[in-house]
């Protein structure tokens, strides 16, 4: 401890962590779409994008059932979160696929845009509920490291 100044609260501290996640979160978007051109470089962005809103999105809901966040910063980050993967989905929809490659790599992220989106809209009726959060941050996690997953496969051909 610093001499007179007094350490934040542990709750405080989690919270400026959360933030600081969030604006790492929002420049890794911007670099993500900084990336090459071509349809495979398209489908990593894109991969890393819902990467990222699924991990934001993830954490916010820890917070909020540890009772570190209100419920209504949730609620707007998990509303980010579904924007970015409609982006997303709307960016992909947009590549054309021509090879293989190509169109199974475009298939594999549509699943699991698909598979976010409705993780992501359950979550935000878990948190509007009020209820335990429990399952609701178990199904964020387990989709976090779905999309982790995917991010780690095609990130490398951004």
């Amino acid at each position: 401890m610093s001499q007179g100044v007094p350490e934040p609260a542990p709750g405080r501290r989690r919270a400026s962590r959360a933030a600081a996640a969030v604006w790492a979160t929002f420049l890794l978007l911007g670099l993500a779409g900084c990336s090459g051109s071509g349809t495979l470089s398209t489908i990593a962005t894109v991969a890393v994008q819902v990467d990222v809103s699924v991990q934001t999105a993830s954490l916010a809901v820890q917070q909020r059932a540890d009772d570190v966040t209100f419920s209504s910063v949730t609620e707007t980050t998990l509303e980010d979160a579904i924007s970015e993967v409609d982006d997303a989905r709307t960016q992909l929809g947009a590549t054309a696929a021509d090879e293989r490659q190509e169109i199974d790599a475009k298939r594999e992220v549509e699943a699991v845009l698909d598979e976010a989106s409705t993780v992501l809209d359950e979550a935000r009726t878990g948190v509007r509920g009020g209820g335990d959060l429990e399952v609701t941050v178990d199904a964020l996690r387990k989709m976090a490291e779905r999309t982790q997953a995917l991010r780690e496969r095609w990130e490398p051909l951004s």
